[in-house]
């Protein structure tokens, strides 16, 4: 209760905090800190001291370090917005709120009620804003590899389409480009040829080149689809090439 024994007016105390703000420089964190304040009055009853030990405040400003929170309350005290009496054991400090709802230059200076047609139309006026729009997270684009930006990866790929084992999951595209770089640990021109040479046999794999830089050899190139229309375990076949046990 303020000394004439009516309560402080929360709304009106903190619309009249806001008008002071305009006038009289003050740091984020102490006008954090006086809002705190209005509440813990407005949580007592408005009572003319209010009792705050200073663990109180560090919870509420969610901060650890108690000098902190005494330097924020201390430019609260300068600006003459709070009065402090220091508490004792067993006796928190205590805090008079100075009100500048009830102050007249403040009063005085108050606007006049809009009227509540204007009020509505400025209502509608504003723009809507879904909060779900402003927090919803920006599709991850994806961020392609050296190998992945050359002609020959593209051609791999469309194999593999072609011989009904496309590279479906993202899985599947790391472990491709995982045995690349195992095969040829960043070079990508050797990278490039040995997806040429499986490209050329239509492999479902990547594997070590046998003769530098030669694509194909002797073997004739697959025709595109021609793996599909046997009933070989494409995982067997690749074996027998590699291991020269198939023969066409």
């Amino acid at each position: 209760m303020s000394e004439d024994g009516e309560g402080l007016n929360y709304i009106g105390e903190i619309n009249a905090f806001e008008r002071w703000l305009e006038q009289h420089p003050l740091e984020l964190a102490p006008q954090l800190l006086m809002y705190k304040f209005y509440k813990l009055a407005n949580r007592a009853g408005w009572p003319e001291w209010v009792l705050a030990d200073n663990l109180t405040l560090i919870v509420e400003m969610k901060t650890k370090r108690e000098a902190t929170v005494i330097a924020w309350r201390n430019k609260l005290i300068d600006s003459k917005l709070l009065e402090y009496k220091k508490g004792r054991k067993g006796v928190p400090n205590r805090y008079k709120i100075t009100s500048l709802y009830t102050c007249t230059t403040l009063r005085a200076a108050e606007p006049a009620a809009e009227p509540a047609a204007e009020s509505a139309v400025q209502a509608a006026a504003l723009p809507v804003v879904k909060t779900a729009d402003i927090y919803k997270p920006k599709p991850k684009k994806d961020i392609l590899t050296d190998i992945q930006k050359e002609p020959e990866w593209d051609d791999f790929v469309k194999m593999r389409r072609e011989i009904k084992k496309p590279l479906t999951t993202g899985r599947a595209v790391k472990m491709a480009l995982d045995k690349l770089e195992k095969l040829a640990p960043g070079d990508i021109e050797m990278q490039k040829k040995i997806l040429s040479e499986s490209i050329y046999h239509c492999w479902q794999g990547l594997f070590p080149l046998k003769g530098e830089g030669a694509v194909g050899g002797e073997k004739e190139p697959c025709k595109g689809g021609s793996f599909t229309n046997n009933s070989y375990d494409l995982d067997e076949l690749e074996a027998m090439i590699v291991s020269g046990k198939y023969m066409k």
